[in-house]
């Protein structure tokens, strides 16, 4: 009874996500210069929903992954003003910061 996955942001830490069996913490992509937090956790939430969206996976390793992305996508809200570097940001650059948090989640 009760939710099988607690997750906590952490803010410029990143996250955790917590299961009954398993914990998995997720850094943040450090920034040089944080221009604008304002919806820094509205993009991570969007990217997380949609990582598990896509993937239709709810897996406690799926979860995990979806917290990878999600801090590379809330890292390039909060370089710009509002959605300005959202609305720029490509494919190539994302994955690029998703092998970084992978490398150093380690």
């Amino acid at each position: 009874m009760g939710p099988e996955y607690l997750i906590m942001k952490r803010g410029e830490f990143g996250a955790t996500v917590y299961s009954n069996e398993s914990e998995f913490t997720c850094k943040s992509y450090k920034v040089n210069k944080v221009i604008d937090p304002t919806g820094a956790g509205d993009s991570f939430a969007g990217g997380f929903a949609g990582y598990i969206a896509k993937n239709q996976d709810y897996s406690f390793k799926s979860i995990s992954n979806a917290l990878i992305y999600a801090n590379a996508i809330a890292s390039f809200c909060v370089e710009k003003f509002g959605v300005d570097n959202m609305l720029s940001i490509s494919k190539k650059e994302i994955d690029k910061r998703i092998d970084f948090i992978k490398k150093h989640n380690n």
